[in-house]
């Protein structure tokens, strides 16, 4: 066993492996050894970056990442050649050989590997550890010196490693520099535009200002009430906390693909009460499904009676408004994330699949052509979503022209999806903790466009009664209006409540029935209580403090720019975990402040895309169709 000899003898039998054949590789490594054994202390320094016997092994802590930045930084002049060794950051999995011995020694030591290699087996872990070795061997001889080191204790099952050789650009990087260099150009040159014409008190031409941040700032940052009374304002309180939820489940999701000093008290969060707040937060989708159907069919309904409806020009603006930021943001992943990206954890994080998939992204269409290799996990709803907003002038029509049959065709379809739902969840057996087949779930139920139809009809039924009684004045008893509020309140607060049980990872004994209908429900029904939410508040005029809470105007500018900040949000929190260089702790506390960090982040870079490549191609739009008088 390992554990039993002195580090010396391990470097001078891996050092000496003829596999090793490049001769520099080699050449260094005996260097190394022989350095090391005579305590340089440029020798000592290397083998002091590398990731030693770790603590909490039982409690899944079985990362040792070692010292990142300073094995990269690493350099050394040889005095007996005019050689310099470079430090290679590595990280490597090491498994429990099939070999190995189980025999065990009767003298304790507790940087013994026997001991080491008995908790691991019978943990079923696999060690991930960082060492710093010479620039000048591969990957391949790394692996060879390292089986060499570990005997017959542990091998090597996946290994990657990093340099801080600079990155060659490609024609991609090439690409992407012009797209940035383009747009900052666009923004500079027409922001001076706009605010010398605004001096010298000159109508500037309105095209030449789309892409002026002064003019799309100061309407994006407009705090002023809408003068229509029509306007519903409560959307924008629900839409930004929704938005807010959302970014806060992230986190705790992302955090969980990191390593962890304490991953199994992530794990018991899940065992308590608050922990709905944590893991239901994938609910608060099914709240935009609605608020975004309600607003294209009181938008359709209005153009029918205008005769003013252009299905061409509805469904492009929607696709306009999608796509600028989202193909940016792919661009960021498959070519500038890798010069952003500097940690132990470095990975591809979307690049295969954008780099496969970008094309099924900007057409919307990945949640039936690519839903469990999504190119940015989060555009699976712009998909879904695009793909209804097509269908719903169609559906908005007949409804118009057949109301009462159409509108039971449409609770019939929602129930209809609901028991698909429920079919799929008890056949194929998938429950919400089994994140064993978290694919399977994501691709039949999760992200498929006709699981999600249930709250967009609820969305487009609400739509509908709101117009046909936008003359109307509605008006419910006190006592009446009241139980309504508690009800739908109530029924918001038992959908998480019994979220709870099924979500949690240690001991989950819920029952597959129990699941699938839960699975198959629970956004319907909490789509129905959020509507009753925007009906009261805009129709009704009730709600008090919820209703005043909603309808503040401070959340006008988070729900302008809040496609820009859903789409970017997973992407700052990914490049912030990659960017960690050692392993962290997780507490509730300081991942709130990591949190609030996240939304300010997030706004900051929302208000970049939205100023950059949201606001102003609707401005382009805009322009050309009322040249064009269509």
């Amino acid at each position: 066993c390992c554990g039993k000899l002195k580090i010396e003898e391990l470097f001078e039998n891996s050092s000496r492996n003829s596999s090793i054949v490049d001769e520099s590789c080699r050449h260094q490594l005996r260097l190394f050894y022989k350095d090391l054994i005579s305590r340089e202390p440029w020798a000592l320094k290397l083998f002091d970056l590398w990731g030693k016997i770790n603590s909490g092994y039982t409690e899944g802590n079985f990362y040792n990442l070692g010292h990142y930045s300073k094995c990269l930084d690493f350099r050394y002049q040889h005095t007996n050649n005019e050689e310099v060794i470079q430090g290679k950051y590595c990280l490597i999995a090491l498994a429990v050989t099939p070999t190995s011995s189980n025999e065990t020694d009767d003298k304790i030591n507790t940087s013994d590997w026997q001991i080491i290699k008995d908790i691991v087996r019978s943990e079923g872990i696999n060690l991930v550890n960082g060492i710093c070795l010479p620039a000048s061997c591969q990957v391949h001889e790394i692996v060879q010196f390292m089986n060499q080191f570990l005997y017959d204790d542990f091998m090597v099952i996946n290994i990657e490693c990093q340099t801080n050789d600079s990155i060659p650009l490609t024609n991609l990087d090439m690409f992407a520099i012009f797209i940035a260099s383009t747009f900052i150009i666009l923004l500079i040159s027409s922001t001076s535009y706009d605010v010398i014409n605004i001096i010298n008190d000159r109508e500037p031409n309105k095209l030449l200002i789309a892409f002026s941040v002064y003019t799309n700032g100061r309407k994006l940052f407009d705090l002023s009430q809408n003068s229509s009374q029509k306007s519903i304002e409560c959307l924008n309180g629900l839409r930004v906390i929704s938005l807010l939820w959302i970014i806060f489940g992230h986190r705790l999701t992302i955090q969980q693909f990191f390593p962890t000093t304490n991953p199994q008290t992530i794990l018991k969060h899940y065992n308590y009460s608050y922990s709905v707040i944590l893991s239901g937060y994938d609910i608060a989708v099914d709240t935009f499904f609605v608020m975004g159907a309600l607003l294209i069919t009181l938008s359709t309904l209005k153009l029918l009676e205008m005769k003013k409806l252009n299905i061409v020009r509805i469904i492009f603006h929607r696709y306009l408004r999608y796509t600028p930021v989202l193909a940016v943001l792919i661009l960021y992943l498959v070519s500038i994330a890798k010069f952003t990206d500097n940690g132990p954890l470095k990975s591809d994080y979307g690049d295969k699949s954008c780099k496969e998939f970008w094309w099924s992204a900007l057409l919307h269409v990945q949640n039936y052509v690519n839903p469990i290799n999504v190119c940015l996990n989060q555009s699976w709803y712009l998909s879904a979503d695009f793909q209804l907003f097509i269908i719903t002038p169609f559906f908005v029509y007949l409804l118009k022209n057949s109301s009462i049959m159409f509108t039971l065709a449409s609770i019939t379809l929602a129930i209809s999806s609901s028991i698909y739902i429920l079919f799929i969840s008890l056949t194929k057996d998938l429950r919400l903790f089994m994140t064993s087949k978290g694919a399977l779930f994501q691709e039949l139920i999760y992200a498929p466009t006709h699981s999600r139809m249930g709250p967009w009809i609820v969305g487009v039924l609400l739509g509908y009664f709101l117009y046909i009684h936008r003359d109307t004045k509605l008006k419910l008893n006190k006592y009446k209006n009241a139980a309504l509020w508690i009800l739908s309140i109530s029924v918001l607060v038992s959908i998480l409540m019994l979220g709870q049980p099924l979500r949690q990872k240690i001991n989950n004994q819920s029952s597959l029935t129990f699941n699938a209908i839960y699975i198959a429900f629970s956004r319907l029904l909490w789509s129905i209580a959020i509507s009753w939410i925007i009906f009261a508040c805009y129709k009704l005029k009730t709600g008090g403090i919820v209703r005043w809470f909603l309808s503040l105007p401070y959340w006008q500018p988070l729900a302008r720019m809040s496609l820009s900040m859903y789409l970017v949000h997973p992407i700052y929190q990914m490049t912030a975990m990659i960017n960690h260089k050692d392993v962290i702790t997780y507490e509730i506390w300081p991942m709130l402040h990591v949190y609030w960090g996240d939304v300010f982040a997030t706004i900051f870079l929302g208000a970049f895309l939205y100023l950059t490549f949201e606001a102003p191609f609707l401005l382009i739009e805009n322009y050309i169709y009322n040249r064009l008088h269509v």
